[in-house]
């Protein structure tokens, strides 16, 4: 056998032996005559991708002796249809070295094997079918980088590359930190709930936003306007620590002292 496709094959045999000399072949799909050859190859075209066929093959001479079929041998074509193109790409954590871009899953007719990274049109790595993220470093500060996605299926079938996500790392300049969240104050306290507010912070640039820490789990994002945020769901007769942490456009950061709140038994 050779040269599976999917949508056909090519098969070929050892010639038969007669007393006076073989004329030519039958050859069998599936139990059903297919055509008949002098040679010793026959290529099947026309078939449906991921079906398997039973091929047998039998040799008659000039007087019509006809052997006995071969035994049968099958063959599957290939996969033939390719991922869906990825998409949803979007960009976080972008900092002046780097960044990460995620993505929502491709789908195939059996399975997607991994994906390819491209960044700016070169290849850049390959990360596997259940990794729908990556991350780039040892970037340059203040630079525009062109990221796009291409789904790869078992049988090599590659997605068209995905549409461009464009993204740029933070400028080198802002290196200074904003100042720290001070007066951390806990209010409207309940048995699953409380309130806490900050004074905001300072930054030589800005302040971009507040990400709020909960036993040092984060927990939110809120803007850098915003000097307050409500904790939920939290368990009866707890405390919990509590840090805001003050970031600037460029991700300089610096962490409040943290509060200490304790929910109505």
């Amino acid at each position: 056998m050779s040269r599976v496709t999917p949508t056909g094959f090519s098969v070929t045999w050892s010639p038969s032996t007669d007393n006076v000399a073989v004329k030519h072949y039958n050859v069998y799909r599936n139990g059903a005559y297919v055509a008949t050859t002098k040679g010793t190859s026959y290529t099947f075209n026309g078939l449906p991708a991921l079906t398997t066929h039973s091929i047998r093959v039998m040799a008659i001479d000039s007087a019509n002796n006809r052997s006995a079929q071969s035994a049968p041998f099958s063959v599957t074509t290939l996969d033939g249809q390719a991922p869906t193109v990825p998409g949803g790409l979007s960009s976080s954590n972008i900092s002046r070295t780097g960044f990460r871009v995620t993505w929502t899953a491709s789908t195939d007719n059996v399975a997607v094997r991994h994906y390819n990274v491209y960044r700016n049109g070169s290849y850049v790595t390959t990360v596997g079918s259940s990794t729908l993220n990556y991350t780039f470093s040892g970037l340059q500060a203040g630079q525009n980088y062109q990221v796009r996605i291409m789904a790869i299926d078992a049988a090599g079938n590659k997605s068209a590359q995905s549409a461009a996500l464009n993204v740029t790392t933070s400028p080198a300049g802002d290196v200074v930190a904003p100042t720290a969240p001070t007066n951390l104050a806990s209010s409207n306290v309940t048995k699953t709930s409380a309130r806490v507010s900050w004074k905001s912070s300072t930054d030589n640039v800005g302040v971009t936003f507040y990400n709020i820490y909960r036993n040092g789990t984060y927990m939110a994002t809120v803007s850098g306007t915003t000097t307050s945020y409500n904790l939920s769901g939290l368990t009866a007769g707890t405390t919990y620590n509590i840090t805001v942490r003050a970031l600037d456009a460029t991700k300089n950061f610096t962490n409040s002292t943290p509060l200490s709140v304790t929910t109505l038994p």
